[in-house]
């Protein structure tokens, strides 16, 4: 299950926090709509899919799991500076 992962927490508390900071920007009309999009989208696909379909999960070794989240992780990461970088220049 997905849920032994260390990194699947890892992943889904970056996700939140950067979820969360985007709600806060887009509150304050200082950020595009679309990096909570991006964030939601994300976390819908790698975090909520495995609880609805949790067969189709069984079949995957453990260490591509861990890999998959660990992406997620440097993905949100590099999108929120991508997106801080865009900020600061507009």
């Amino acid at each position: 299950m997905v849920t032994n992962e260390l990194t699947f927490y890892l992943a889904a508390a970056a996700l939140v926090v950067l979820t969360v900071e985007s709600c806060a920007k887009l509150l304050n009309r200082d950020s595009f709509s679309i990096t909570l999009a991006v964030y939601v989208t994300v976390f819908a696909w790698y975090f909520v899919d495995p609880f609805l379909n949790p067969k189709q999960y069984d079949y995957i070794p453990p260490f591509l799991i861990s890999q998959s989240y660990g992406q997620v992780l440097i993905f949100s990461h590099r999108l929120s500076l991508f997106y801080a970088g865009c900020s600061a220049l507009g």
